[in-house]
């Protein structure tokens, strides 16, 4: 990266790289170095994510995951591969502060994907470890990152004890809600959102008889026919 870089290679490749002040392109490439070389993707994700996001600081994530799928396909990078660093770039970077409540927890894991989950922790793990062997750091102290990495930890056990995530986790699905006389429509999208909402705040709640009584609090009470 370093050669492309001093080359002048990396202004044709990847110009907006290229143009990286040297503090953020010194901190990437040091990310980068941190994870494995068998997976060139991870570390796309996170050459792009500091040199260009400057860590997360403010940036628009959103607006990074676009322009990078720009590019990514201009260099005609498979979909697979622009899908993986693009959801990446896109979802959130560092799990929640440690006040956070265990529900703000699993709405992370929930947005940050949970196929990956992995990737994610690996890449919160390389930022970790850079901050580290920084000068001056002291490694019995307790800096941010120590902080960081206990925000890591919780997300970490939060995700093995196999909470639900996604819409598809639910207890219930379209049928169900069609037996229980709803007519098929957009709105069913929303009310499944709702009560995953629902269900990431308390897990509890995901089963078929506690989600049906959810249902029929948020639909019209005097037509079945009504949307939430």
């Amino acid at each position: 990266l370093e050669l492309y870089r001093a080359s002048g290679a990396l202004d044709r490749v990847a110009p907006a790289l290229a143009a990286a002040p040297d503090p953020l392109w010194s901190a990437a490439v040091d990310r980068v170095a941190r994870l494995s070389p068998d997976d060139p993707v991870l570390r796309t994700v996170a050459l792009v994510e500091v040199a260009l996001g400057g860590d997360g600081g403010g940036v628009d994530r959103t607006a990074l995951a676009e322009g990078v799928a720009t590019w990514m396909r201009g260099l005609r990078f498979s979909n697979a591969d622009m899908d993986r660093t693009v959801g990446l770039l896109a979802g959130p970077g560092l799990p929640p502060e440690a006040d956070a409540s265990d529900g703000d927890v699993r709405r992370w894991l929930a947005a940050v994907g949970p196929e990956q989950v992995a990737d994610r922790v690996r890449l919160v793990e390389a930022a970790i470890e850079s901050a580290s062997d920084r000068p001056g750091h002291d490694p019995a102290g307790d800096g941010p990152e120590s902080a960081v990495r206990a925000r890591l930890d919780r997300a970490r056990a939060e995700f093995a004890a196999g909470p639900p995530l996604t819409v598809g986790d639910l207890a219930i699905g379209g049928r169900d809600l069609i037996r229980l006389g709803l007519k098929p429509g957009p709105h069913f999208g929303e009310l499944l959102d709702r009560l995953l909402e629902r269900v990431l705040e308390d897990p509890r709640l995901n089963t078929a008889d506690a989600l049906v009584a959810e249902v029929e609090r948020m639909v019209d009470p005097e037509s079945t026919d009504a949307g939430p």
